[in-house]
């Protein structure tokens, strides 16, 4: 999955060392997606344009959990039960353009997890970019509600290479990059003249999701109250989940709440512009 991810030419002859390090997910959803399902549908870069992606669907989706949050990341009340003559697409029935939903699909034996954060509006991702928080997507999470929820999501496959370095310095790490650098006790070797420091750091990510990665009846029930008076009849809601705009998505373990992988899915014509972390 990760090939070149260093190129003769990045050594030098002052290289000393090298440290990798390697994560590998494979896993399969609880509940597959039917790739007969699975066709070409819009995917909304803006308000005006959009590019066909190859769209999985999942009705009833019985292996996920669900919730919405409003623009201030308090849960919205999404129903059990609505009003028959309501579609479940009804807006009312979904945060305003400014919230977003949350959805979970869990992979073959329930310890880990996709969650998708998909914001209402199609310009929305960086705003809840910027309002994400540890501990606000712990608390989301926290609120996710296990149900049949009618799900659809880009097949999708992306790969990213990052140079760490100005990150790093970024955030105030920068005695490792210099000549000041104290990683003298990782070698005993004379040799070394110069104090060993760090040149390069590079990060490369492979992420590959499709259907394989994994009919329900409803009831009409018409009551009358205490007073006699007609209540509408009502039935189940299940929310649509319609990832067709930028989202973000990560994987996680539920048991020790690590996160492997944290990325966005935002153009999918620029494969640079989808990131994964």
């Amino acid at each position: 999955r990760i090939e070149n991810l260093l190129h003769p030419d990045s050594f030098t002859d002052l290289t000393r060392l090298l440290i990798t390090n390697t994560v590998y997910f494979k896993g399969a959803w609880a509940e597959p997606f039917r790739a007969e399902r699975t066709e070409m549908k819009p995917f909304r870069l803006s308000e005006e344009g959009s590019i066909d992606v190859p769209m999985m669907h999942q009705w009833n989706f019985a292996a996920a959990s669900y919730a919405a949050f409003t623009a201030t990341g308090e849960l919205f009340p999404s129903p059990r039960e609505v009003n028959a003559e309501l579609n479940d697409d009804d807006p009312v029935l979904y945060p305003d353009e400014k919230g977003h939903t949350m959805l979970a699909l869990d992979y073959q034996g329930q310890r880990l997890q996709m969650i998708v954060l998909l914001p209402q509006s199609v310009m929305g991702l960086p705003d809840l970019e910027a309002s994400l928080s540890y501990e606000a997507l712990q608390r989301w999470i926290g609120l996710l509600e296990r149900r049949a929820v009618n799900v659809s999501i880009p097949k999708f496959k992306l790969e990213t290479n990052y140079q760490l370095e100005g990150v790093l310095r970024s955030l105030d790490i920068t005695q490792a990059f210099e000549k000041k650098a104290q990683f003298d006790k990782l070698t005993t070797s004379e040799q070394f003249l110069d104090r060993l420091r760090i040149s390069a750091i590079v990060h490369q990510t492979s992420v590959d999701v499709n259907e394989i990665g994994t009919e329900a009846a409803a009831a009409t029930i018409v009551e009358f109250d205490s007073v006699g008076e007609f209540l509408p009849p009502t039935r189940p809601f299940t929310p649509i989940f319609k990832a067709d705009r930028p989202f973000m998505f990560l994987i996680r373990d539920r048991h020790t709440a690590s996160i492997l992988f944290w990325g966005r899915y935002a153009t999918p014509s620029v494969a640079t512009d989808s990131n994964t972390f």
